[in-house]
């Protein structure tokens, strides 16, 4: 369930930023897909036909980590994270907001930290190749760039609008996320 921000366009935000995330969303689902069928067709092969696929492993890993990645931008964009909201919810609205400004900073701070490190190990990364498919370990580790610098563009843009609309801002309403976890939980 996507948040209010992220369903509709706000302060001229185009069409085209919804597209490029549904986009994102299908090809996490493809990913999904070639993965499962990569290790279930594996596990049959092993236990049925005493064969396997020697790549699959290398592969579904590789799968996986880009999928746990892509789709952390895409919980950010929904503000869907993991997320305790007890002292966020004891505050006035200036306490959340600042509190909110706060989080984003450190959110932001977090993930240029991490793209920081990755270009730190570039060159290494980009000379060493996966044992037996041989791809570039950049592919592997690259997808840190994407998606910390995704996630920081968005702590960004949330930090700029914290500060053009003050402690009013329609972005401290909860995420619909996490209205559907405090209606489930009967608090």
């Amino acid at each position: 369930m996507q948040s209010p921000e992220a369903q509709a366009p706000q302060g001229g935000r185009s069409g085209w930023i919804d597209r490029l995330f549904k986009a994102v969303e299908a090809v996490l689902a493809i990913l999904l897909t070639v993965m499962l069928a990569l290790v279930l067709g594996n596990v049959v092969l092993r236990y049925g036909f005493g064969t396997g696929i020697n790549v699959s492993e290398e592969l579904s890993r590789l799968m996986f980590i880009w999928v746990v990645f892509i789709g952390a931008i895409l919980a950010a964009r929904e503000r869907s994270h993991l997320n305790v909201d007890l002292l966020d919810r004891m505050l006035p609205r200036r306490g959340r907001w600042l509190m909110a400004l706060v989080g984003e900073a450190i959110v932001m701070a977090c993930c240029v930290m991490v793209v920081w490190g990755t270009a730190l190990q570039h060159d290494i990364i980009a000379t060493t190749r996966s044992l037996l498919v041989q791809y570039p370990m950049s592919l592997l580790y690259g997808v840190a760039y994407l998606s910390c610098g995704g996630m920081a563009i968005l702590s960004l843009v949330r930090i700029v609008r914290l500060m053009v609309e003050g402690p009013d801002s329609p972005a401290l309403e909860p995420s619909a996320a996490a209205e559907v976890v405090v209606k489930e939980a009967g608090v």
